[in-house]
C-alpha cells in the first residue's frame, strides 16, 4: 500500500471541494438561466397570442366593412338601374 503525503491528500481534498462547489454554482446558474427564458417565453407567447387575437379581429372588422360596402354598391346598382328603365319607359312615347 502506498502511503500518501498530508499534502497531497490536503491537494486532493481541496480539489474536490472546489469541483463540488463549481458544480453547485453552475447547477444554481443553469437555474436561473432556465427560469429566465421561461419567463421570456411566457411573455413572448403572450404578446404573439395578443397580437395574433388583434389581427383576427381587425380582419373580421375589414369582412364586415366589406360586406357592408358590397351591399350598398348592390343597391345603388339597383336603384340606378331601376331609374335608367324609368327614363327608357318615359321615352317610349316619344319614339311612337
Amino acid at each position: 500500500m502506498q502511503k500518501f503525503s498530508w499534502f497531497y491528500l490536503w491537494y486532493v481534498k481541496n480539489v474536490l471541494y472546489y469541483s463540488v462547489s463549481t458544480t453547485g454554482s453552475a447547477l444554481e446558474h443553469i437555474k436561473r438561466t432556465h427560469e429566465a427564458i421561461n419567463e421570456k417565453e411566457s411573455k413572448h407567447i403572450s404578446t404573439a397570442v395578443s397580437l395574433i387575437s388583434d389581427a383576427s379581429n381587425r380582419n373580421e372588422q375589414h369582412d364586415m366593412e366589406i360586406n357592408s360596402a358590397r351591399v350598398a354598391a348592390e343597391e345603388d346598382v339597383a336603384k340606378n338601374s331601376k331609374d335608367l328603365f324609368e327614363q327608357f319607359d318615359g321615352l317610349e312615347p316619344c319614339l311612337e
